[in-house]
């Protein structure tokens, strides 16, 4: 029960296993009500929230950090997506990343090195 300062756990051959509830479990328990009664009354909201997409973006090649590892590959490629661009590589993946994106069908971006020696003016992010 929530009642009582005690938390009975089980008896056992008329053994009682109890204990004394913390500050913290006595405090929940007094103001249990009190927030029950206010998450009744609230009301449902949809929060508005806008997108920013800036057009500086599109277009730019995406880059992870420099170890390029699975979440730095999936940053540029979701950043890709986003903005509008393209996702490159800082360096070799390691074979974590490499059997992550075969195992799911995702291309293998190129070297950060290629884009800029085939478009030196290449936005890059």
């Amino acid at each position: 029960s929530r009642e009582g300062t005690t938390v009975r756990y089980s008896q056992v051959d008329d053994i009682e296993i109890t204990r004394r509830r913390t500050t913290i479990e006595q405090a929940v328990i007094e103001r249990e009500a009190a927030a029950h009664s206010i998450a009744r009354n609230l009301k449902p909201t949809t929060p508005t929230v806008e997108l920013f997409l800036p057009e500086a973006l599109s277009g730019a090649y995406f880059v992870g950090h420099l170890v390029t590892d699975l979440d730095s590959v999936g940053g540029a490629i979701g950043a890709a997506e986003l903005y509008g661009g393209k996702a490159a590589l800082a360096s070799e993946v390691n074979s974590e990343t490499a059997f992550a994106l075969e195992e799911f069908g995702v291309t293998l971006p190129p070297k950060i090195e290629d884009v800029v020696e085939e478009n030196p003016n290449a936005k890059i992010w």
